[in-house]
């Protein structure tokens, strides 16, 4: 049987930017995510890449040695923003700009290397959401507490090391922002910035600060914005009853990949 080029909530010839997908293993997918319908969102040292895992702490430029102390202040607040933070990452849909190229690679859950890696050997699940109903989610969950907000780019990769480095820097002129301004106007930086070898995973963030330091994990649930669930070719068979059983009570499609002659195909599983 011959099935489609993409699954049925995604076009082909059509770049969605607001569907981002997120890869893991069949094991996490089932016992946590699925079973539990909740998303953990991550803490800074866990991230892989080195530029982040060992993020450098910030350094004071004092133009009026007067302000000093304020600057300390300032910089402990910003930091612990920063360390308590809590990170969801996703592969989104990207513009092909490759003429006479497949359309379908452009797509987030179609990376190759991301099934190898992070769907560990296409054995794993990538979970396609919904960019907006996330968001709207994510700004839900967090009202409750006080002084939280949230911060959402695209990755940008870079190897000018020195230049990483530069911007961990806080100015005497900073401190007419509050950290959350701060924040939001330098995360791109610090937050939002990888290594070049990482550029084809094509990340977006959501990256949520202030929340209460005692927090030991931060969760959000995945049902309102969750649009299709996507197994790895190399996925147990005994685990499609599993993932059917989920995708009929919450009423969202379910596939899985098939390749053939080097284009992949989605068989619905889901009944």
């Amino acid at each position: 049987m011959r099935y489609p080029l993409v699954p049925s909530f995604d076009d082909r010839f059509l770049t969605n930017p607001n569907l981002l997908s997120h890869y893991t293993d069949s094991d996490k997918a089932i016992k946590w995510i699925l079973n539990k319908n909740e998303l953990k969102f991550t803490i800074k040292s866990e991230l892989d890449d080195p530029i982040e895992h060992h993020g450098q702490r910030f350094m004071n430029i004092l133009t009026d040695r007067t302000k000093k102390a304020s600057l300390n202040e300032y910089r402990t607040e910003v930091e612990s923003l920063i360390l308590s933070s809590r990170i969801g990452c996703f592969c989104m849909n990207v513009k092909n700009n490759q003429k006479r190229d497949v359309l379908v690679f452009n797509k987030g859950y179609l990376r190759p290397r991301m099934w190898s890696q992070y769907g560990k050997n296409h054995t794993g699940v990538c979970l396609v959401f919904h960019k907006n109903k996330l968001y709207d989610k994510l700004s839900e969950t967090i009202r409750k507490y006080e002084n939280a907000f949230i911060v959402n780019r695209r990755v940008s990769y870079t190897n000018k090391v020195l230049n990483q480095r530069g911007v961990y820097k806080i100015l005497t002129k900073d401190l007419k922002l509050s950290p959350k301004s701060f924040i939001e106007q330098n995360a791109r930086f610090f937050l939002f910035t990888k290594f070049l070898d990482y550029k084809d995973e094509q990340e977006y963030r959501f990256v949520v600060f202030g929340l209460e330091k005692s927090l030991k994990d931060f969760y959000i649930d995945i049902q309102s914005f969750l649009v299709g669930i996507i197994c790895g070719y190399n996925f147990h068979p005994q685990y499609i009853p599993i993932i059917q059983r989920y995708a009929k009570r919450n009423g969202v499609p379910a596939f899985k990949i098939h390749w053939a002659e080097w284009f992949p195909r989605f068989e619905k599983i889901s009944k």
